[in-house]
């Protein structure tokens, strides 16, 4: 049975290491530069609807008080579908955080938050 091009990569890649895997990943994905698959980070607010441009993640934060942290993203604006949700106790240096996926053109928006962030992917 022929081996496939994929097979081949994948057993020269699980084999080799270090500079080797390197080289395997780069010749893989020729003309990808890794070095800029991600954006520039952007805060945002909390409660507050966005639309994502490109593909991304949002990740927030709370660290005060009792409470819960949500975010919600899909087609509708407001988004309504809940993604990922976390919550924090009333002890001293309790906090929360959440970090999700969006996709371009989808709306988002994360719940009582005291940071909140979106990294789009270029």
């Amino acid at each position: 049975m022929a081996t496939s091009k994929l097979e081949n990569f994948l057993n020269i890649f699980l084999k080799s290491s270090g500079d080797i895997k390197d080289r395997a990943i780069k010749e893989r994905h020729v003309g990808f530069d890794f070095s800029t698959a991600l954006g520039t980070w952007v805060s945002g607010a909390d409660a507050t609807t966005y639309q994502a441009e490109t593909d991304g993640f949002v990740t927030a934060y709370r660290a005060t008080g009792n409470g819960i942290i949500t975010g919600f993203t899909d087609g509708s604006t407001p988004p309504t579908t809940i993604r990922v949700k976390d919550a924090v106790g009333g002890n001293v240096g309790a906090f929360c955080s959440i970090c999700m996926p969006v996709r371009k053109g989808d709306y988002w928006k994360v719940g009582t938050a005291d940071a909140v962030w979106w990294i789009p992917l270029s």
